[in-house]
């Protein structure tokens, strides 16, 4: 029954943005859209690199209207298994918001606890966003999501702290738009 529950959960948060994904605004930030990484572009330290073959993520970013934005990080296993990996909504205003997996999603909906996990997501230039991502008051990563001139490019650049505040990792994933 717990499945069912949270099934059904991920299916109402993934189709209730659906439609916003596909009405375009003109003043939209140009980190809207699907994005499907190349694992051959990236990097990640200190690794191991996802297998190239049978992986595919990507990230979703909706534009919800009034500053809202949505974000849906998707990933699909070598098996063909899709995997929800977070669900985040909120303003560029630099205010925290509680963020989604699929263990929080669970718990939120069986027992009404918000996850320890936060994200803000901040303007630094018209094609460049900033994310702070904090569990309780520690900051496990911090991260610049920049698009090409050309739009056919975002780069996402993360830098991973430990609990003492020291980074132990840098990852630049590279995404193609869909």
């Amino acid at each position: 029954m717990k499945r069912v529950v949270f099934v059904v959960a991920v299916l109402l948060a993934v189709c209730a943005m659906a439609p916003q994904a596909q009405a375009p605004v003109a003043s939209m930030s140009p980190v809207i859209g699907l994005w499907k990484t190349n694992v051959e572009k990236s990097t990640y330290f200190p690794g191991p690199r996802p297998a190239a073959v049978g992986f595919v993520g990507g990230r979703n970013y909706i534009d919800r209207g009034n500053g809202l934005i949505a974000e849906v990080r998707l990933n699909v296993n070598a098996l063909g298994a899709p995997a929800l990996g977070n669900v985040w909504s909120g303003k560029f205003d630099g205010r925290e918001m509680p963020v989604f997996n699929q263990g929080a999603l669970l718990t939120f909906v069986e027992a009404g606890t918000k996850p320890m996990q936060t994200r803000t997501y901040k303007i630094v230039d018209p094609s460049t966003l900033e994310y702070t991502t904090k569990t309780g008051m520690v900051v496990n990563n911090v991260a610049t999501l920049a698009v090409s001139r050309d739009g056919k490019t975002l780069t996402e650049t993360i830098k991973n702290f430990n609990a003492g505040g020291q980074q132990v990792g840098l990852n630049v994933l590279v995404f193609e738009r869909q």
